[in-house]
């Protein structure tokens, strides 16, 4: 998985044991840990969700790969097509290899602890709710290279 700011992966060593590790570019490792991996997919999916959260800060770029947009067809054509231009460049790579029983614990869990992540969540859920304006208006500030603190930290009002 990777964050906004650098790169941090969690990978699995083997079933009991994963190894993360925090770089501020490809070259300079910041930060590494071993950590207990949980046999059960729940576990699991709790050790990867406390990562996401207390290691890499990108709760907003984990909803922005685990959650669609839209899911209930509210958006006019016009409007779909902004979010996923805006989308299209914003610069995050978070990929979740797992088992999609895993992925399903993982956005439960996300939902119900991270307020970040619930929110971001939320607004690609409801983009025409109260959060979807201010979502899409910090992405598109971000501009081409789609990174910004103000979208990362949720700060989106600051973008009005």
């Amino acid at each position: 998985m990777s964050s906004w700011d650098g790169e941090s992966e969690l990978l699995a060593l083997n079933n009991r044991f994963g190894y993360s590790q925090a770089m501020l570019d490809d070259v300079d490792l910041v930060g590494s840990s071993v950590m207990r991996l949980s046999s059960t997919p729940s576990g699991l999916a709790r050790v990867v969700a406390d990562w996401v959260t207390n290691k890499t800060e990108c709760s907003v770029g984990a909803a922005l790969d685990l959650e669609s947009l839209d899911p209930r067809g509210t958006l006019c054509s016009q409007d779909r097509q902004l979010w996923d231009t805006a989308l299209e460049n914003v610069q995050v790579s978070v990929d979740f290899l797992l088992h999609p029983e895993i992925i399903s614990h993982l956005r439960d869990i996300l939902t119900d602890t991270d307020n970040l992540y619930r929110r971001t969540r939320n607004a690609l859920d409801s983009p025409l709710g109260p959060d979807g304006p201010l979502l899409l208006n910090a992405i598109r500030a971000a501009g081409p290279g789609g990174y910004s603190r103000v979208l990362t930290f949720g700060q989106w009002e600051d973008q009005l």
